[in-house]
Formats: structure tokens, sequence, C-alpha cells
């Protein structure tokens, strides 16, 4: 059987209200997951600057040199355990290292500049302000510790307290909820229609065997528009 796109369209068309409450009901359960099952991310971000031996005037490629070591520096146990303690004596949250991996990363640094950011994501958006505070005050401290020719790192950017989740919206998963569950069905009609070896029409005959129809039986079990048989 050659199936040509008029006949996907026919297809299609003929179970679209099928489809529709498909989809529908895929937008609802993607809205309902997220808004009730997904924990909202919040974002808290530090931009930093490095440079050495006075002002990045002075020292423009010495500060594009050594960013990538002052993240190395920042991005291991040592620093976060450093956060770790601080976050304890100025908030009482006590969180291991691990944890404070598992929400704090390094960005690599700005191509030709000598700037990167450190972003910490949390669930509980004053979690998220307060560790990145307390990297934005401990890692400067932390590089002068480590490098002792005079290279500097400074914090350009403080964070601020997040007010909105970075997460998808609600209304956007369910219209992509909604979209997956209209190809989906239309999917699964195509296919039925596909598989379906029964014949429908006498043209399926004649063009599937190569004979000729002389006649059909009508079904004279159905009504007519008068209601009689």
């Amino acid at each position: 059987m050659e199936i040509s796109l008029k006949n996907i369209w026919e297809w299609i068309t003929k179970s679209i209200v099928f489809i529709i409450v498909v989809a529908i009901i895929f937008g609802i359960g993607g809205y309902v997951y997220n808004q009730y099952f997904v924990d909202p991310v919040y974002e808290a971000r530090v931009k930093f600057y490095a440079n050495g031996l006075g002002t990045m005037e002075n020292n423009p490629e010495y500060g594009v040199a050594v960013a990538p070591q002052y993240v190395e520096f920042l991005n291991g146990e040592a620093f976060q355990e450093i956060v770790s303690k601080d976050l304890l004596k100025d908030t009482g949250v006590n969180l291991s290292p691990a944890e404070i991996a598992g929400m704090l990363s390094f960005s690599s640094v700005v191509e030709e500049t000598s700037t990167f950011y450190a972003t910490v994501h949390s669930s509980d958006p004053k979690l998220a302000y307060n560790v990145a505070l307390s990297v934005a005050e401990k890692a400067p401290e932390r590089v002068k510790k480590i490098v002792n020719d005079g290279g500097e790192l400074t914090a350009t950017e403080f964070p601020k307290l997040p007010t909105h989740s970075i997460g998808s919206s609600s209304l956007k998963i369910a219209l992509l909820g909604a979209l997956l569950g209209f190809f989906l069905a239309a999917f699964a009609v195509v296919l039925k229609e596909i598989f379906d070896n029964s014949i429908k029409t006498p043209d399926e005959i004649t063009q599937l065997f190569d004979i000729p129809v002389f006649g059909t039986v009508p079904d004279f079990s159905a009504n007519n528009k008068k209601g009689e048989k």
C-alpha cells in the first residue's frame, strides 16, 4: 500500500478530536507535574575579576593568564570547606563541603578577559544567596593566601537575593506537554492506519487485486434520514 501525505492528512483530520484530547491531557499533566512535583531552582551569582601587582590597566595580560589558575584554586574541597565553616558561623546553616560542591560551580574564564563567575543553585533562594555571599567574601582571601606574587582576586558584582526560579515555567512545560501529546497521538493514529489491513472502499479492491467492482450491497440495517429501515 502506497502512503502519501494526503493519506496521512486524512487520517489525522479524521481522528483530530482524539488527538486534541490527548494533547490536552499531556498539557495538563505537564503543568501539574512541574507545579507540584518539581522543586524550583534559584540562582545567585558572583562576578570575579583577576588582577595583580596593582590595577587591571597596568597588568591586563597578567589577569588573563592567572584567572584560570584562580578558578582551579577555588574549585576544590579546601575552598568548599572554608565556605562551609563561614556559612555556619554567619548564618548557623550547617552544610558539608560535599553539599557546597553540589551547589557551587565556577564558569570558564570569559574569553580574552580576566573575568569569571561563581554560581550557586539551590531550591532555597536565601540559602543560594548566603552561599554566594560567602564565596564572594572568602574567594579573594583564598587566592591571596595561595598567590605570593601580588596576584589579587576581586568580586566586582555581588550576589542578589533571587526572587524568581530559573527553571522552566509551568505554562511552558504545559505547552511542551501538549505538543508532545499531539505528535504522539498523531503518530499512533498513522501507525494504526498503516497496520490496518481491512478494506474500506471499493477502490481499494481494484487497487489491491486489479479486478473490477460490479456493485456493492448497501447496509439495510442502517436508518435513512426519514427514520425508515
